[in-house]
């Protein structure tokens, strides 16, 4: 990003936090948004530096993929097969971490390319989920000319022994102090990932929530995204028992005392920021209980991923409904073709015709940034924002914006 003040011209500004403007423009100093507007002749002779007509494109913030993973940015295919049952899936994954090519040094590559996928897709925020060993200079940019990027960094976490929850806690302390106190301008921060109910052991989970509201860092879990994963904490039953017993894990004790769903959004409420993953088989008092907190609490739906799985439609309509706070990741490339967040917003699209398109996009955008706690600087196209900017390419000229993803070829950013 170029320090010196540029102004852009669009046949489109979707600016999210207001109404369409046709013939707009954005003003860019120093990396900051510092006019927004119609482009008109009066205007026009007001800006001092040359426009740069980017042409009958649509401007938009740049993307928030709210979820993925990018250690697996490497795959060329998604892992297992369409309609896969997720025990399954997780043995594939399992399995491909513990190649013998799985180095550390493969795993930074691929986290390399991930944002490189990312930034050329339009997207300048990430929230990921990061195993261990985690190295925070991973996410930031390798020269100056790299596009800048926002990136929340959630450690992951999982354990069935609550006897090792003590080791964990100073383990954790640790990498919250050393990131938490190195922050570079404000584009890189950490975050908490306690995995899932059935990988979790509730001493844990309640340990990583209790460090995450110490720290005010912002908490990520999966949460319902299978009917087998249901089935284990409410019956103690289901493929995911097999599952545990094959990788040794399992302890009959753990879920006895597991929590249930409601239980783990109880405490997730307790954050100063908190996101629940697909949420995919949530009940209707779960829903509801999630828009009773929608302060604290939002929802991350990745539809390539859902459909990859197969799984029953997802409840988008409900949850918008509810008012809860619904923003859109690409999961990984373990389970989605690529890290295109916008084909995921085209996907939702193409599944419901009549829904928003401006309501689409801010899933992609604003929502995602507050899911994150990053509103204050990104999401929209805001005079005192940072100026992370995309375009929408379209297949013909846009009339009217509400038809945005039915003639949208591609998104990319620029600057």
């Amino acid at each position: 990003m170029s320090n010196q003040a540029t102004t852009y011209r669009a046949g489109w500004l979707l600016t999210v936090d207001q109404p369409p403007i046709e013939n707009g423009f954005v003003t860019v100093v120093d990396g900051i948004i510092q006019a927004v507007g119609r482009l008109s002749p009066a205007t026009k002779s007001e800006i001092a530096q040359e426009v740069v007509d980017v042409g009958d494109v649509a401007l938009i913030p740049a993307l928030v993929n709210a979820h993925t993973h990018l250690e697996f940015s490497h795959l060329k295919q998604p892992l297992g097969y369409a309609g896969i049952e997720f025990t399954e899936w997780i043995r594939e994954i399992v399995a491909s971490r513990r190649t013998s090519s799985a180095t550390l040094e493969d795993k930074r590559r691929s986290i390399r390319l991930g944002i490189a996928e990312s930034i050329n897709c339009g997207v300048g925020c990430i929230g990921e989920i990061a195993t261990t060993p985690v190295c925070m200079n991973d996410y930031r940019p390798q020269s100056a000319d790299e596009f800048p990027r926002s990136v929340t960094v959630f450690r992951e976490d999982l354990g069935l022994d609550p006897d090792a929850v003590p080791a964990k806690e100073d383990e954790l302390r640790k990498f919250l102090g050393e990131t938490l106190g190195s922050e570079v301008d404000d584009w890189l921060s950490a975050g908490l990932s306690p995995h899932a109910p059935y990988s979790v052991h509730p001493e844990l989970q309640k340990m990583l929530i209790r460090l995450a509201c110490d720290s005010r860092s912002v908490v990520a879990m999966h949460l319902a995204e299978t009917q087998a994963e249901r089935e284990l904490l409410d019956l103690g039953t289901g493929p995911f028992v097999q599952l545990l017993q094959d990788f040794g894990v399992w302890n009959e004790k753990s879920f006895e005392c597991s929590m249930k769903i409601l239980d783990s959004l109880n405490l997730l409420s307790q954050c100063t920021k908190a996101l629940v993953i697909h949420g995919n088989y949530l009940s209707d008092q779960e829903l509801q209980f999630i828009a009773n907190h929608r302060q604290t609490i939002s929802m991350v739906f990745c539809p390539r991923t859902h459909a990859y799985f197969g799984h029953e439609p997802y409840p988008l309509r409900k949850i918008v409904e509810l008012g809860i706070p619904l923003a859109v990741g690409t999961d990984s490339r373990a389970s989605s073709p690529d890290l295109n967040l916008f084909e995921e917003l085209v996907s939702i699209r193409k599944q419901l015709p009549d829904f928003d398109a401006g309501k689409i996009l801010a899933m992609g955008t604003l929502i995602g940034a507050k899911a994150l706690g990053r509103e204050d600087r990104l999401g929209s196209l805001t005079v005192g924002k940072r100026g992370l900017i995309s375009a929408i390419g379209l297949e013909e000229r846009l009339v009217d914006p509400s038809s945005l993803f039915d003639g949208a070829a591609w998104c990319q950013r620029i600057c």
